[in-house]
């Protein structure tokens, strides 16, 4: 197979542009209301991959993912519809 060099001619337009880029907060905590059958020990444990890092949002929806499927195994009727705030172990305010 033989390679050509491409046909000599105009280029195509091309764009350039500047965009300002703000890094999401650090959670610093958070908090789980009206989960009193939900064990501290597993929000804990779902909530390790958020707190104390920058906000990922596929790390909070996993997170709660992780909640929802402790309620689900168990066969406690419940759902996370939001989490607010929960502390996290060995972080400083």
């Amino acid at each position: 197979m033989r390679m050509h060099p491409p046909a000599a001619g105009p280029s195509p337009p091309r764009l350039h542009g500047l965009a300002q880029v703000t890094p999401n907060d650090m959670v610093r905590e958070a908090t789980v209301v009206g989960a009193d059958a939900l064990p501290n020990r597993v929000v804990q444990s779902a909530l390790r991959q958020v707190c104390g890092r920058t906000l990922n949002f596929v790390n909070l929806k996993n997170a709660v993912g992780q909640l929802d499927s402790w309620y689900q195994d168990n066969g406690v009727l419940g759902q996370v519809r939001v989490v607010t705030r929960v502390a996290c172990q060995g972080q400083s305010e």
